[in-house]
């Protein structure tokens, strides 16, 4: 069997912490990059440094929001399907554990809950 010949990709950009304008580097986690839309979400997953959650325009890789969060991101985002006002709401869980919903679309923290402190 021939192997096919494909074309080499183009990289268009690549986004870390210091593109965003945050100094002090920042590791993500494998896996938890999630894209609906237009829109990209990843997380860093660096403890005790750059904890934070992007969501990224991906068309230029420039951040759109990025959310603070207490401790690093371990764990895949998910995406409301819209069942039970889910629509556009975002979902993922950090070290600690807590859990967080965003709105998809602005960055808007809708509530968190965990680490043994009451949910907002």
């Amino acid at each position: 069997m021939k192997t096919p010949t494909l074309p080499k990709a183009e990289m268009l950009w690549n986004f870390s912490g210091a593109n965003a304008g945050i100094s002090g580097g920042a590791t993500f986690a494998e896996n938890n990059t999630v894209a609906f839309g237009s829109f990209l979400s990843t997380g860093s997953a660096s403890p005790g440094v750059n904890r934070t959650y992007w969501g990224l325009d991906m068309e230029t890789g420039k951040p759109n929001w990025y959310v603070e969060v207490p401790t690093a991101v371990l764990y895949q985002g998910i995406l409301g399907d819209g069942t039970h006002g889910t629509a556009g709401v975002l979902y993922f869980g950090t070290l600690g554990p807590w859990i967080h919903a965003i709105n998809a679309t602005t960055g808007e923290v809708l509530w968190r809950s965990g680490g043994g402190v009451p949910a907002e």
